[in-house]
Formats: structure tokens, sequence, C-alpha cells
């Protein structure tokens, strides 16, 4: 019995009998393992980066105005001139700063029009735009988004989300996150 053994562990020894099975298996093994984590690292890179579905051309998202009542289509705007939906809650500090970043700018964007819409209550938009005195600018229409179709489309879950279209309604760029005036301003001209 002695005999068998030594025989065994000899031949393992020299890369003889079994020394061939581990290599390849610890080989598939390895590949496996490279594979898994590039799968697994695609899967967790892929869904820590914001995902955008832009629309191409500008979407028709009925929104409720301020009356409460009547209803207006964002894409009924006018093809002369360029086009931004901006996404908002009058609570979020970064939308109340591109807000006003519009605002204190508004006599370079003027042949703009803008529509800010919000999920939230109808009062409560009514207030932000008292506040900021949006209803002083005629290319600025505000609306609430009763049918959450702005984010749907978007497939996007906080604000501010801008969303800057062309002349001809086709969309130039979306930005995520706070868009200041000039970021605007260099989309249009483009």
């Amino acid at each position: 019995m002695a005999d068998n053994f030594s025989l065994f562990s000899n031949d393992i020894r020299k890369g003889g009998l079994g020394s061939r099975k581990p290599r390849r298996l610890n080989t598939l093994l390895m590949r496996i393992l490279i594979i898994v984590t590039i799968v697994l690292s695609i899967i967790l890179f892929g869904c820590s980066t914001p995902k955008v579905s832009p629309i191409e051309k500008l979407p028709s998202i009925r929104l409720t105005a301020l009356d409460g009542k009547s209803t207006f289509l964002t894409d009924s705007l006018t093809e002369q001139q360029p086009v931004v939906l901006l996404w908002f809650d009058p609570e979020c500090p970064n939308c109340d700063a591109e807000i006003r970043s519009i605002i204190n700018n508004m006599d370079s964007l003027r042949h703009v029009q803008f529509v800010f819409l919000s999920l939230v209550s109808v009062e409560q938009i009514r207030g932000f735009v008292k506040h900021h005195q949006l209803n002083t600018y005629a290319n600025i229409k505000v609306g609430q988004d009763t049918k959450f179709e702005f984010p749907k489309l978007f497939d996007v879950s906080s604000v501010p989300v801008t969303a800057v279209y062309g002349k001809n309604k086709a969309l130039r760029q979306v930005f995520l996150g706070s868009a200041t005036y000039s970021n605007i301003l260099q989309e249009i001209k483009l």
C-alpha cells in the first residue's frame, strides 16, 4: 500500500497523473471569474450613471396652467424660436439658482421660449411664480405636469433637468442638475 501511495505522489510531482486536470480547471475558473467580474462591473457602473432617454423632437406634454383648469401642450410652441423645458421643484435650491440665472440674463434670452414644469400642486407653483415674478416675462410659461410625463419621457427622478431644443424643435442638449445661463445660451447658439 505504501508503494501505491508513493507511486501516485511521484506522478503528481513529475507532472504526470492528474496534473493536467487541475491546470485546466484553474484556467477555466479564471476565465469564469474574469467574465463574472466584467459583467458585474458593467451592471454596477451602468446603474450608477444617470440615464436620460432624450426625446429627439420636442415632446407633447400636457400641462395644467396656473388657473388649475386650462391646459397647454409643450409642442404647440412656435418652431421659429428655441425652446427650453425646465423640470423643477419650488423647494429645490439648485432649481431656484438656475431660474434666477435665467431671469438675470433675460435680455440675452428674450428669443427663447421657456416652459417651467413641476409635479407639485398648482398652489405651490403659483407661489414660486409670484416670488420670482415669472408672469412678467412673455417668453416663460409655467405649468403642472399632472401625469408625470416629463420624468417618464426623460427617465429621470431628480430635479432640475433642463432640455434645450433648437428652432426646429430638435433636441440640442439635456442637463441633469443645474444648467447655467451660459450653458443654455451656448446650446442655442450652436
